[in-house]
């Protein structure tokens, strides 16, 4: 711990190592001693510009740094339904519009609270964001869902004059942290989902942006990001979804001109596959029969479906390998 009685002039590369050591032992949490060290290394670095202090280098520790959390696919579809306007409160349909307009326009939560009906420019479908993390201004687009979903909520929330805040406590007044943390804590819980923050639907939309073909110089100005490093730290997260994209491209399998890969590769495509089963059934209900050399077998679709989609080859491997075939050459056109 550094005394409050030590002169600047006795402040050294010493004296901020021990107090960088006393704050690991005594903290245990890499973000709240960057925290402590950011506003130290300021302060300190302006004295030693002013000559108050010799200088030396003054660095933060390093942090692990955790994989970014977002929301599910299948918890955005819980939370992004409407909700029944004829039993819903108007708090619940509220709750509602922020969700969307958090993962709509990807804004930080002091950017939302400080939002006024005013700068929702209809004419143009954007929205101006005066209140950023980095005080730059940012003009974020709204897509055509996004500006019908405000239409109607403005037309059912009550105000005086567009200098109102947008989102706003019973009082008419701007919300605050802990309000609207509790609002979505309340809301998310009520359809079914345990994850709450509002930050989330940031890293979200980043990530199904992505996920979805956008491109990142795009993400990083709808973000407001001063850097493209900064956007390509929510990417280097995506490891779930890369892997699943990898799996499903198999560059191995590309260029492997084997019966069984061109399955594998059927195999990562449901449309193609729902054609095929189409075909299979279609045909075989036509013959019921499939020709192997010389012979005819019987062969139940079921279970020529269940070998197909696993990727087994059972009791009739000739018929089976025969049925891929003719799939793969479209012999199964009617």
């Amino acid at each position: 711990m550094i005394s409050p009685d030590l002169p600047l002039e006795d402040f050294t590369e010493k004296t901020y190592n021990d107090y960088v050591k006393f704050l690991v032992e005594t903290l245990h949490n890499d973000v709240s001693i960057n925290s402590y060290l950011r506003d130290m290394i300021t302060t300190m670095h302006y004295l030693m510009r002013e000559g108050y202090v010799a200088p030396f280098k003054m660095r933060a520790i390093k942090v692990d740094k955790k994989p970014i959390e977002t929301y599910r696919d299948d918890e955005l579809i819980k939370l992004l339904k409407k909700p029944n306007m004829k039993k819903c409160s108007f708090s619940e349909y509220k709750n509602w519009i922020i969700t969307n307009f958090l993962f709509a326009t990807g804004v930080r939560q002091r950017s939302l609270e400080n939002i006024k009906i005013k700068n929702i420019d209809f004419d143009n479908n954007v929205v101006y964001v005066n209140t950023t993390k980095n005080r730059n201004p940012l003009i974020i687009p709204l897509n055509q869902t996004m500006v019908k979903i405000l239409n109607e909520y403005l037309k059912y929330r009550q105000h005086s004059n567009t200098d109102e805040y947008l989102f706003c406590n019973v009082f008419g007044q701007r919300l605050v942290k802990s309000t609207s943390y509790h609002m979505l804590y309340q809301y998310n819980k009520s359809r079914g989902v345990e994850t709450t923050g509002s930050h989330r639907y940031r890293h979200t939309l980043a990530k199904q942006w992505i996920v979805n073909g956008g491109d990142i110089v795009s993400l990083s100005k709808l973000l407001g990001h001063s850097s493209l490093e900064i956007t390509q730290n929510y990417i280097n997260y995506l490891v779930s979804d890369l892997s699943k994209q990898v799996n499903e491209l198999n560059l191995l399998d590309r260029f492997r001109p084997h019966m069984y890969t061109l399955t594998a590769r059927l195999k990562s495509n449901a449309l193609n596959m729902n054609k095929i089963y189409n075909r299979i059934n279609n045909r075989i209900k036509v013959l019921n029969l499939i020709k192997v050399g010389n012979t005819y077998i019987k062969e139940n679709i079921l279970e020529l479906k269940l070998e197909f989609e696993n990727g087994y080859i059972c009791k009739n491997k000739k018929a089976y390998e025969i049925l891929v075939y003719c799939c793969l050459a479209n012999h199964f056109r009617h």
